[in-house]
């Protein structure tokens, strides 16, 4: 299994998927700083049905960080605003590994920063309600 999740991450990390920018984003949310050497932005456009149909980000950090939010742009893509609110870190794990008990800080990174984004947009509560969930202010 070990093997496995570094081969999963590292596939990421060399070739992450939806890097770069998007002309026009209907959703754009940072998180982290360049100087504490870890910034990511994730930037989101919706179809007109609104469903999600373009996710990219762009991240200045470790190789976690750019390997979550690779696999996180995938897991956008196609959902709405309500389901993306929606994903939790064990769905994260799940898509990703095929369990949910491998910790990896920079997936509840990826899920947070998702959440906050659809609470600032759609003030979309979160489904999950564990304590990991970011809740609004």
């Amino acid at each position: 299994m070990t093997n496995l999740i570094l081969e999963r991450v590292r596939d990421h990390f060399l070739n992450p998927r939806n890097q770069g920018e998007i002309s026009d984003p209907d959703m754009v949310i940072e998180m982290g700083s360049i100087a504490e050497g870890d910034a990511v932005k994730l930037m989101i456009k919706f179809d007109g049905s609104q469903r999600i149909k373009e996710a990219k980000f762009q991240s200045f950090g470790a190789c976690e960080s750019i390997a979550a939010f690779s696999i996180l742009t995938e897991m956008l893509i196609g959902r709405t605003a309500h389901e993306a609110a929606g994903i939790s870190e064990k769905d994260f794990l799940d898509y990703v590994f095929g369990c949910t008990d491998i910790p990896m800080f920079e997936t509840n990174r990826a899920v947070d920063l998702l959440r906050q984004a659809c609470w600032r947009k759609w003030k979309i509560q979160p489904a999950d309600h564990s304590p990991n969930a970011v809740r609004p202010a």
